[in-house]
């Protein structure tokens, strides 16, 4: 990780995006505050792509009204012979 003062040193916010394509970079602005800046990921950008989508999130909502999503294992039992009944009925 670079570090840019910009209390002391002179560099240009393309510089600075230019350098965060490759590494991440450190910049302590005029008034002392800290910055991060990095290039996001892949996944990263998926995530905020999903979270933009009212589809998805409506999805989300939806999911977290359900069940748990745990099972007893006597249930699973169960599910598991009513599907090996229903292939053999086939």
């Amino acid at each position: 990780m670079t570090t840019y003062d910009l209390r002391t040193d002179q560099i240009t916010m393309d510089e600075l995006l230019r350098h965060a394509t490759s590494e991440t970079i450190r910049v302590i602005t005029k008034d002392g505050n800290i910055l991060v800046i990095e290039a996001a990921d892949e996944f990263e950008q998926e995530i905020a792509q999903l979270r933009m989508s009212k589809l998805f999130m409506d999805f989300l909502a939806q999911r977290s009204q359900e069940r748990d999503g745990s099972i007893s294992l006597d249930e699973l039992d169960r599910e598991i012979e009513e599907a090996i009944a229903h292939d053999k009925a086939l």
